[in-house]
């Protein structure tokens, strides 16, 4: 949780930092009742971060010129300088500004405290007596330039005026942060809000430029933060004077720009920057790091569990990986013994086998050769058939009158050439030419024997012809080598190889 709490002369405020929204938790007066109520407040928050910011009379500044040293030379000769200006501050810092000046080996030193501390001591005692951090303590004059970095306005060196709730706080920023700060009450003397503002901007014009060496600009840049409903009468008193160049921040872009969750904006910016006191703080500030040892405490044990935290999840995620990769391993080993099981069991299958095989082999070998003599005799008849279209394609004179396709079983098994089945194919057919010369039936009935045998594969068992031939080569059969009849039969056969 943070807190956060605004302390002027008029009154101490305390603010809870939750949600994007600043709830306040308590208004004190700054006397020993105000106190009490302070330290009964504060002690409902135990455990919780405060940040601390001061607007309280005698704030000072001074600008100092140092040799450039390193180390503990460096520390103490700034130590001794913050010693000598502020004596009896309790919160004092030292910044460096950027140095303008040709002399080699120096440097320029801010040396700022937020004013006299010894009234805030007995409230800053209560906070650590009830357990609550201090963050860090802050002036709103410190809060200025983070403000102008957060809502990206010009980076340009120059003079700020704030409006507040108690008055008005104005500064002299230069390199980033604020060289020179002043902080008015609110107005007794009925002194309208514009004049006050042009009367601050012409006294702060007299302490610049900052150095020696720089020289002023033609114009002075002066930025105004105030309520949009002001800029247009504040603008109205800066027209007439020409030293000035006015740009102006409403404060309700600011408290958008800071992501501030306010209903009633209203016309000081008190909200903006105690809100950026909480939320990102700027890096200087003015409490020593002994006030800030329970704050720092409790940064070093949330980085701790942060990191233990991310250890943990770290050896999670390792733990997870190497269970994954054992629960991998332990899937393989169970895909392993199971294929180990399977083989094993195709490994007795087939020993079995070999073993019934030994021991009938007998019965086997009756059993293939019974299978080699069905085989041999189950002969398909298309190659016959296919054979015989062949030869009446290739014989336009022959028609064919009818075949029989038949399968002879093999003869006596014990001799080696009959131990497959041979096909027979008796043809009938007749010459289809109409002629009567027997020499010109012959040669077509013969051409047509030759084209059945001409492969090789079938053979002529015996023919029929339709005349007689002597043994001299003459036809019996018919005068003058004339013949009434054409029709004839062949029978083929062929041996499958076995």
């Amino acid at each position: 949780m943070w807190l956060v709490a605004h302390f002027t002369a008029a009154e101490r405020r305390l603010y809870r930092w939750t949600g994007r929204r600043l709830l306040p938790e308590g208004s004190f007066a700054p006397d020993e009742v105000g106190l009490q109520a302070w330290a009964a407040c504060v002690m409902r928050h135990r455990g919780a971060n405060l940040a601390l910011v001061l607007d309280l009379p005698g704030e000072a500044y001074r600008e100092e010129r140092i040799p450039r040293l390193r180390g503990a030379d460096r520390a103490a000769l700034i130590n001794r300088r913050l010693s000598q200006h502020f004596p009896d501050s309790r919160f004092a810092a030292a910044w460096f500004l950027p140095f303008r000046d040709s002399r080699p080996g120096r440097e320029r030193l801010l040396l700022a405290a937020p004013g006299a501390a010894s009234p805030i001591e007995p409230w800053l005692d209560a906070l650590h007596a009830a357990g609550v951090a201090l963050a860090g303590v802050h002036t709103s004059a410190s809060l200025v330039p983070t403000l102008l970095a957060r809502c990206a306005m010009r980076k340009r060196d120059g003079i700020a005026v704030v409006t507040m709730a108690d008055g008005l706080r104005a500064c002299c920023i230069e390199g980033g942060r604020a060289r020179l700060a002043r902080f008015l009450p609110a107005n007794s003397g009925g002194e309208s809000l514009a004049d006050r503002i042009h009367g601050e901007a012409i006294k702060l014009l007299a302490h610049w430029p900052p150095t020696d060496s720089s020289e002023a600009p033609s114009r002075l840049p002066v930025l105004v933060i105030v309520a949009g409903a002001r800029i247009e009468t504040i603008r109205g008193a800066f027209a007439a004077d020409a030293r000035f160049e006015v740009e102006f921040l409403p404060i309700e872009s600011a408290l958008r720009q800071v992501r501030v969750l306010q209903d009633r904006p209203g016309d000081a910016a008190d909200s903006v920057l105690l809100a950026l006191a909480a939320d990102r703080p700027p890096r200087e500030q003015f409490a020593r790091s002994i006030d800030r040892r329970g704050y720092l405490q409790n940064r070093q044990r949330r980085f701790l569990v942060a990191a233990g935290v991310a250890t943990c999840m770290v050896c999670c995620v390792g733990s997870g990986a190497q269970w994954l990769q054992a629960r991998g391993l332990q899937q393989q080993a169970a895909q392993a013994r199971e294929q180990t099981r399977v083989a094993a069991s195709r490994l007795a299958e087939t020993a079995g086998v070999r073993e019934v095989a030994g021991g009938d082999i007998d019965r086997v070998k009756r059993i293939v050769r019974e299978a080699q003599r069905l085989a041999a005799t189950a002969v398909a008849p298309e190659p016959a058939f296919a054979h015989l279209s062949r030869a009446l394609a290739r014989s336009p004179g022959i028609d064919l009158e009818s075949m029989i396709w038949s399968v002879d079983p093999p003869a006596t098994p014990g001799q080696p050439g009959d131990r497959v089945a041979q096909q027979t194919l008796e043809i009938a057919a007749r010459v289809n030419r109409g002629t009567g010369d027997l020499r010109s039936l012959a040669d077509e009935i013969a051409g047509f024997a030759n084209r059945l045998r001409a492969n090789g594969e079938w053979r002529i068992v015996r023919a029929r012809l339709p005349f007689d031939l002597s043994s001299q080569g003459t036809f019996r059969d018919g005068i003058d080598g004339k013949i009434g009849g054409s029709d004839f039969s062949i029978v083929i056969a062929r041996r499958p190889t076995g």
